[in-house]
């Protein structure tokens, strides 16, 4: 019992000191920029324990498991993204339903599509796009990287981040014109800059 709980303890403070290892980046030419994430370092590992925790909990449905959807979640400042695609409205909601257990209804964001799940080429596909916006955004000096994250979905691109609204209209015009791109769906937190 001792051991686990020393492992646990050892696992929790490297998550610790790799998430607070990017803290401050060079963002551009003329010295060092911050390109800090907004989150405090608890919001952090609390986002990371929640996308674990529901992934968890939806794999742990058979029904959801065996009836062939295909759901992701991501997780940022204590919401939770679900996207994907479900065969029923009924298990889209059971999806959601789910995590109400430990995240308040208005922090979940249901955007599972009710229809079969995606080719593994479609998925290849999402894959590609999610990581050409991230090298647009790494490339971009007035983001920082930290501050959204990406998912795609069927061509549809989620940003979840906290941002200002110079940062989020960037973000979006970068995503937007990326090739295979269909839609951008911002779950964005407005950061005042001032």
């Amino acid at each position: 019992m001792k051991k686990t709980k020393l492992v646990n303890y050892i696992f929790i403070l490297s998550a610790i000191i790799i998430s607070l290892s990017g803290c401050s980046s060079f963002t551009d030419g003329k010295g060092l920029g911050v390109n800090y994430d907004r989150r405090t370092a608890g919001t952090i590992l609390d986002d990371q324990g929640l996308s674990m925790r529901a992934d968890t909990i939806l794999a742990k449905d058979k029904e959801l498991w065996q009836s062939k959807c295909h759901i992701n979640t991501l997780s940022y400042n204590n919401s939770i993204l679900l996207v994907g695609q479900a065969p029923t409205d009924e298990l889209k909601e059971r999806a959601a339903t789910l995590l109400h257990r430990f995240v308040p209804q208005d922090q979940i964001y249901n955007q599972i599509t009710v229809e079969n799940p995606t080719s593994l080429t479609a998925r290849a596909k999402d894959t590609w796009i999610t990581t050409q916006v991230k090298g647009k955004i790494l490339a971009n000096k007035n983001i920082g990287v930290n501050r959204v994250k990406i998912v795609t979905e069927n061509g549809i691109v989620f940003l979840m981040g906290i941002l200002t609204k110079d940062e989020e209209n960037i973000v979006t015009d970068l995503a937007s014109q990326t090739s295979g791109v269909k839609q951008v769906i911002k779950i964005i937190t407005e950061h005042d800059n001032n």
